[in-house]
């Protein structure tokens, strides 16, 4: 899942005006380490508070959405049309491509439904900065996080997520995230051209399945018996 289908899941489960901003921000935290070069968190034992029970949610989110028969079917949906595309270099790596590409086009699908829901994940991801979110996440890490700060200061800065809202938007964010893994694709601009027009047909074909690729079930009880290992 990506960054709005996750915000909207945490939503969805804690949606009392009250929620604490950590729940929030955990929520986010997996990902959030992984692009500032700080490590990863697989999983964590032993700890609870609104920050692990937001990294807990997030985890498994992860797990359930990548085991819908609606998410690999929207994955073999992207294949094809990568596959099928006319390239002036065909790109790399096609089913990494194919995975992130099912991520965003729902994420696209969500800004569509809820376009107040970026705004809220950096209200509440700029809080919990505020509230002392990096000294909380080396506690649950263990380790100094020195990249996290100026990691998340970038993020909310340049509110990215906002271009999902058009095929141009959602192809940049597929070639940045490309460059962020070493995979540097569609550097040609034709072929930039065409993922944004392989883009808007798949988005389009997404849409009608958002409900179902958004088919999470998770307790309470579920999030607090994740357990937490730091990589």
């Amino acid at each position: 899942m990506n960054y709005l289908s996750h915000q909207y899941i945490a939503r969805c489960f804690r949606s009392e005006p009250s929620a604490p901003p950590l729940f929030f921000a955990g929520n986010l935290l997996p990902d959030l380490l992984a692009i500032s070069g700080d490590g990863r968190i697989r999983t964590a034992e032993g700890y609870s508070g609104a920050l692990s029970d937001g990294v807990k949610l997030h985890l498994l989110s992860d797990k359930q959405f990548h085991g819908l028969p609606a998410f690999r079917d929207a994955q073999g949906q992207a294949s094809k049309l990568l596959l099928s595309a006319r390239w002036v270099n065909p790109p790399h790596r096609r089913f990494f491509l194919a995975h992130i590409m099912t991520e965003l086009a729902l994420d696209a699908a969500i800004l569509t439904r809820h376009p107040d829901l970026p705004g809220d994940l950096y209200d509440t991801l700029s809080e919990s900065l505020d509230g002392g979110l990096v000294a909380e996440a080396e506690i649950l890490t263990g380790r100094v996080l020195p990249n996290l700060q100026n990691t998340i200061r970038r993020f909310i800065e340049s509110r990215f997520l906002y271009l999902y809202a058009t095929p141009d938007g959602l192809a940049s964010s597929l070639v940045r995230i490309g460059q962020r893994v070493g995979v540097p694709n569609f550097k040609d601009p034709g072929d930039a051209a065409t993922l944004a027009h392989i883009f808007k047909d798949f988005s389009e074909a997404i849409a009608p399945q958002t409900d179902d690729l958004l088919r999470i079930s998770i307790s309470e009880s579920g999030v607090e018996d994740v357990p937490i290992v730091v990589q």
